[in-house]
């Protein structure tokens, strides 16, 4: 019985340390904050290195904030906007 009591009393610490687990961001610098965009007032950047971001071929970042009214970021104030063109690249975080 007392074995029994004890499991149930750590259950809840279990699945509490689950959920902050699941709240942990995995990817860092994934809102593009890291790195100040000082150009085009403050609109939009070109980089050719993000924080924490790397290309295989030699393309640029393009970051943008919700200065530029295109879309609003998820997630602060910077977005990036990905390639639409023929422009084959690959991101890794």
């Amino acid at each position: 019985m007392i074995k029994k009591i004890s499991k149930l009393a750590i259950l809840p610490l279990a699945i509490a340390s689950t959920f902050a687990v699941s709240n942990t961001n995995l990817v860092e610098n994934g809102s593009f904050e890291a790195d100040e965009i000082s150009e085009r007032s403050g609109t939009w950047q070109l980089y050719n290195e993000l924080s924490n971001w790397s290309s295989s071929e030699s393309v640029y970042f393009e970051v943008q904030t919700n200065l530029l009214k295109e879309m609003t970021a998820q997630d602060g104030d910077q977005y990036l906007e990905l390639p639409n063109s023929d422009n084959k690249c690959t991101t890794h975080g």
